[in-house]
């Protein structure tokens, strides 16, 4: 008998399958995933802002953080096995690393200026966004970035369990 991982599809009961896809499907929810997504990267920004403001140094794998953490509460909470779980987890873990050096470059230009964050937010036009993200920018920002969209991609997504595939296997 071969084990559950090298089971070929030929070796599922195409009725158990159906009924077993047809309960994935039903159990997804893409509100609670985008909630617990979008929860989870604004913590993973927040570390990050803490962490470079702290060391003031950027740490790359803060990103990679990031990542993990959005596409793990992506899988937690939305159950998900349809592409939009993971395109919602990549995008998220972009947001979450875009808010992440937005507001540590903010943090940094408020102290050099003597102003409060929340004072030098209220002023900044829209174009200033742009401006504060340009001026923070590193080439490795994109792999790092990159690094952590293919995360949040990769573990939004519900796992198969060697025992539910085992549940499916022909008579």
């Amino acid at each position: 008998m071969p084990e559950a991982d090298t089971l070929s599809p030929h070796d599922l009961d195409p009725d158990k399958l159906a009924e077993f896809d047809a309960r994935v499907h039903r159990e997804q929810n893409f509100l609670r995933g985008l909630a617990a997504g979008a929860g989870a990267a604004l913590i993973g920004a927040a570390a990050w802002i803490l962490v470079t403001v702290i060391t003031k140094f950027q740490i790359g794998f803060m990103a990679v953080g990031v990542g993990l953490l959005t596409g793990l509460a992506i899988r937690r909470y939305g159950n998900g096995v349809d592409p939009i779980f993971g395109l919602m987890g990549g995008a998220l873990s972009l947001l979450g690393c875009l808010f992440g050096n937005f507001f540590s470059y903010l943090e940094f230009i408020s102290r050099a200026r003597h102003v409060g964050v929340g004072t030098l937010l209220a002023n900044l036009p829209p174009a200033g966004i742009v401006n504060v993200i340009k001026a923070g920018f590193k080439p490795m920002d994109v792999l790092f970035s990159g690094i952590a969209i293919y995360s949040g991609y990769k573990y939004a997504f519900r796992v198969i369990k060697s025992e539910e595939l085992e549940a499916m296997r022909r008579p």
